[in-house]
């Protein structure tokens, strides 16, 4: 049987402080796919063009929130009343159900076998971990409305938003199938905050708060906003491997896409009266997958490092809420049923 609460003992891990460093993030997971939805399945699209690979076409039922992982991808599998949690190899085989509890937002370990989720049972919503075969189903969160968890990088370091506003993160480690949260900090606290992401390293990080992007030391200092909405109303801002910020910027029923980068804010997305929305980063962080919404709804690339350029486009089929490996994706793609 898969694990649940009841059938499966649950760890709970004790948080404790420490001082650890926190080490540099790697490309050495780039892969050269992305997943993506269509509200119904989960795809794998190259991500250089070609013929997205339907996943779950003999599942059934909605397929969303997918998260790439090395060689497999982790969605929620919705039938009826149910949201589970699911994975499948990329290449289709082995799809299997990892957890029966009600699940949302799950997150693939970059280069590893972990997978951050929120357990959306009875009135709470916990942070739970589990790894990739089903084994060591840790429970992460002490009684709180949890929401928006996610790696850094590198895939060493875990954050995610509580329900009175406080940002934790923490340095995530596994022996033996164990997990063990160590360097715990409450790294900022403040109503409404939202979209938290990790920095090119896991020193530093970004979150959303009053339209206005932030950027903060983990232990909190050196909270500066780098991004102001003025314009418009900022969402969906992902970090790269090099530090560029890519953000969504929407004004009326129009999106576009921006980055910031050292100090200077630039328009990514041509102006040809097209929206584009949700970006992800290439690991590579020279390019960037968004939803392109006109006539049809496409997955394309730009440039991330220039302004108004050439837009590829990957897909010839409506696909929505693209991510790439490592994860650079925003919780912002809506729950489909």
């Amino acid at each position: 049987l898969p694990p649940t609460e009841s059938n499966t003992a649950v760890t709970t891990v004790t948080l404790v402080p420490s001082t650890m460093q926190a080490p540099k993030s790697s490309a050495a997971c780039c892969s050269e796919w992305l997943t993506a939805t269509d509200g119904t399945d989960i795809f794998l699209v190259p991500k250089q063009g070609g013929t997205p690979r339907n996943l779950t076409v003999k599942l059934g039922g909605l397929n969303d929130s997918p998260s790439i992982g090395p060689n497999y991808v982790v969605f929620v599998h919705r039938v009826g009343s149910t949201s589970h949690l699911w994975i499948i190899a990329w290449d289709a085989t082995g799809a299997r159900e990892l957890s029966t509890m009600q699940v949302s937002t799950p997150r693939a370990q970059p280069c590893g076998d972990w997978i951050l989720f929120v357990s959306e049972n009875a009135a709470k919503k916990e942070l739970y971990a589990i790894r990739r075969d089903g084994s060591g189903l840790t429970k992460l969160s002490d009684n709180q409305q949890v929401h928006e968890p996610s790696w850094s990088l590198d895939g060493s370091y875990i954050t995610w938003i509580e329900a009175d506003g406080n940002v934790m993160t923490a340095h995530f480690a596994a022996t033996q199938g164990r997990v063990n949260l160590s360097d715990v900090m409450d790294t900022v606290n403040a109503s409404g905050i939202s979209n938290t992401r990790y920095g090119s390293d896991a020193s530093w990080m970004i979150y959303i708060n009053q339209n206005q992007i932030h950027r903060v030391n983990r232990d909190g200092t050196n909270d500066v906003v780098i991004v102001q909405g003025n314009s418009g109303t900022v969402s969906a801002a992902v970090v790269g491997i090099d530090g560029l910020v890519a953000y969504q910027l929407t004004v009326g029923h129009r999106s576009t896409i921006h980055a910031y980068f050292n100090g200077k804010d630039w328009q990514v997305s041509p102006d040809d009266g097209l929206s584009y929305s949700l970006p992800t980063l290439d690991c590579t962080g020279i390019w960037l997958v968004a939803v392109q919404s006109g006539d049809a709804v496409h997955l394309v690339r730009m440039y991330a490092h220039q302004a108004n350029t050439q837009v590829v486009r990957l897909t010839r089929v409506p696909l929505s809420c693209p991510a790439l490996m490592p994860d650079f994706s925003a919780d912002t793609c809506p729950k489909q049923g």
